[in-house]
């Protein structure tokens, strides 16, 4: 028998962990990935959903065999400058935004999580747009094994934005160009990341950290405007300040952003302080830049928010991040669809496009299933300890003898509200409703840091 005294994690969202404190009993169990482990669990109570049991069973197109292309992992890259041509004509705004279907569900570039086998699975379930993961771009730039492993593209995947962080004008267009080769001149834009409010961002100085420098980030996106092949493209947040907001807006769209996507919260507006998502300001944004499509981000958390949100902001696009890393089939039309089947695609697509790292997929399935799963921390023990494909299919399997202890109903969210600023133009001070992913206590970095600590845990 193998012993194991765990400290457990629960997965919260793309960029948080719950640590559940305290020792509360142990026990042992089967897991179906290594065997019988002995293990201490720690209970947190939480209110539960009422469950039922049955869900409603979909057929959806499969593209997987659809797309062509390689493996999805990048091939080694020989830069030759000499064949760096730009076009003549570049298409913009909405000539551009046509040319790539006119999209409306839009997934968010996140840090190890929007990687090629993910963004497939959102394309089978009604996404039509998808950003790339954030990429650093001196690194991107410097570091070729890291670019060949990271950057992963398949040429009929569908519409893809390369995003990058960056700081420096050169090395932005730098990075633009290699993704440009690399994606064989199928990338369809490459974007500015100007929204990251972790504090790794703040000590690069990236993201919204450099949202005050109106000049540097003109310098940024004017290059990139002038000297790549594709259009730029910004992500932005928001001021607390409206009227400062609007300049910002101006700054972006006059240095060539030909199409702008607007997260309706502040740079302060994370982890504990991460209040609604301001879509007034976002509707006042869509009407000071009629000339180019705008895209919201923020408080779509079910299919519902994605029409209340087209309609209320008038924007061309509504994206969604966390939520969707939940619930991959969010914008499939409100059909509900199994997480455990949900789970099962996720890995026939991770078989035939394999993540970067295993660690993507832990936190997939553990996004997945932290609804489904609950309070049961055996659970999450089990998914905790396994660590490559098979055991993550061996765990998913079994889940699948359990569903009556799971709680695999559609989450019965209330529609997100429509948020306007009080008079005083003060921070809204209100947190979203509902269940579905709760928002916990650590930051990106602590988070990534927990679940490399969850993966050695059986090594």
């Amino acid at each position: 028998m193998v012993r194991k005294n765990l400290s457990f994690f629960t997965l919260k969202s793309s960029s948080r962990v719950l640590i559940h404190k305290g020792l509360h009993h142990s026990r042992e169990v089967f897991n179906p990935c290594i065997g019988k482990c002995k293990f201490h669990v720690e209970v947190k109570k939480k209110k539960m959903l009422p469950t039922t049991n049955h869900h409603i069973e979909t057929e959806i197109e499969d593209r997987t065999e659809d797309i062509a292309g390689s493996s999805g992992h990048g091939h080694r890259h020989t830069v030759d400058k000499s064949t760096r041509i730009i076009p003549d004509t570049k298409l913009g705004g909405y000539e551009f935004w046509k040319s790539i279907g006119s999209p409306k569900h839009v997934v968010a570039p996140m840090v190890d999580q929007s990687e090629l086998a993910f963004r497939i699975l959102a394309h089978n379930h009604g996404a039509h747009l998808a950003y790339t993961p954030m990429f650093h771009s001196k690194v991107f730039k410097n570091d070729e094994t890291y670019r060949t492993l990271h950057f992963q593209f398949l040429e009929n995947e569908g519409p893809v934005f390369a995003q990058f962080c960056a700081n420096d004008p050169d090395t932005f267009v730098e990075c633009g160009w290699l993704a440009w080769e690399m994606s064989n001149h199928k990338i369809s834009a490459i974007d500015l990341n100007l929204g990251c409010p972790q504090r790794i961002a703040k000590k690069g100085r990236y993201g919204s950290y450099i949202m005050e420098n109106f000049d540097l980030v003109y310098s940024l996106i004017n290059k990139a405007h002038k000297e790549l092949p594709v259009p730029v493209t910004a992500k932005i947040r928001i001021f607390e300040d409206i009227e400062l907001t609007l300049k910002y807006v101006d700054t972006v769209v006059s240095a060539g952003a030909q199409v702008l996507c607007v997260h309706g919260r502040t740079r302060d507006q994370r982890g504990h302080n991460q209040n609604y998502a301001d879509w007034e300001v976002i509707k006042l944004i869509r009407e000071h830049v009629p000339q180019i499509p705008v895209i919201a981000n923020g408080n779509v958390r079910m299919y519902q928010d994605v029409l209340d949100c087209l309609e209320y902001t008038g924007v061309d696009a509504v994206m969604s991040a966390e939520p969707l890393l939940c619930n991959p089939a969010l914008f499939n039309g409100g059909t509900h669809i199994c997480p455990i089947e949900l789970c099962d695609q996720y890995l026939d697509i991770c078989e035939r496009y394999p993540p970067p790292e295993h660690s993507f997929v832990k936190r997939h399935i553990f996004h997945i299933l932290d609804r489904p799963i609950g309070t049961q921390n055996h659970f999450r023990a089990m998914l905790g300890n396994a660590h490559n494909m098979e055991q993550y299919r061996k765990f998913v399997n079994y889940l699948k003898g359990q569903k009556e202890t799971l709680y695999l109903d559609a989450p019965q969210y209330e529609p997100s509200i429509m948020v306007v600023r009080d008079p005083a133009n003060h921070p809204i001070d209100k947190k979203p409703k509902g269940r579905g992913c709760q928002q916990v206590d650590l930051n990106e970095e602590e988070a990534s840091s927990a679940l490399d600590r969850i993966a050695n845990t059986s090594r």
